[in-house]
């Protein structure tokens, strides 16, 4: 228990330091929906691919960590747009490249697209909010 808290602290103190503050309207309230643990699916040529999101925010900043078995954990820069409930995010892959994730939240359950920018790709992904 307390590794993971240690684990969360050091996600807030990575984000503080290496986001920038967006144009966006930001609401606290509405950003904290999206806060938390996620299990996502992806729908792939390859297969389906699973994983864990982890979700914090600091101040108006929100990061993500992708959790998937056996790779490294990715630590990335998160946008949530209060109006239309989208999280958005992108990073680069070792084996495919430049992606972008677009989420739409519903309730506890978040649906959209991970595009795979070099092979013009749009696959399905889906979270499903872990309540711990």
């Amino acid at each position: 228990m307390w590794c993971s808290r240690i684990k969360l602290i050091c996600l807030f103190v990575f984000f503080a330091g290496a986001c920038t503050s967006s144009n966006q309207k930001v609401s606290e309230k509405s950003e904290n929906l999206v806060v938390g643990h996620w299990n996502f699916s992806i729908d792939s040529p390859e297969g389906v691919e699973t994983g864990t999101f982890i979700i914090a925010q600091e101040n108006s900043n929100l990061g993500i960590q992708i959790l998937r078995e056996g790779e490294d954990p990715l630590f990335l820069q998160a946008e949530f747009d209060t109006e239309t409930q989208i999280l958005s995010f992108s990073f680069e892959d070792n084996n495919y490249g430049d992606m972008e994730v677009s989420l739409a939240l519903e309730e506890e359950e978040m649906k959209g697209i991970l595009s795979v920018i070099q092979l013009d790709l749009d696959v399905p992904i889906a979270a499903t909010r872990v309540h711990q």
